[in-house]
């Protein structure tokens, strides 16, 4: 969850958003500063042998979230 304009109208209550962080790894909801820091990091030449990744800017909720099997 990243607070937005559209994510506090879908999570209004501050109870809802708590709950929500607390199944993050970092505790709090995203600010769109995250999301911005990871495009700039992108942008910056220390990254330009990064390609073809798919980057969770998700507070770590995505890591709670694999299991694995086998």
């Amino acid at each position: 969850m990243t607070l937005t304009g559209s994510e506090a109208k879908r999570f209004p209550t501050e109870e809802y958003q708590t709950a929500c962080a607390r199944q993050m790894l970092m505790r709090r909801p995203g600010e769109p500063d995250d999301i911005g820091a990871a495009m700039a990091f992108l942008a910056l030449d220390d990254a330009s042998h990064v390609s073809g990744q798919v980057i969770f800017v998700d507070g770590g909720y995505s890591v709670g979230m694999l299991s694995v099997s086998g």
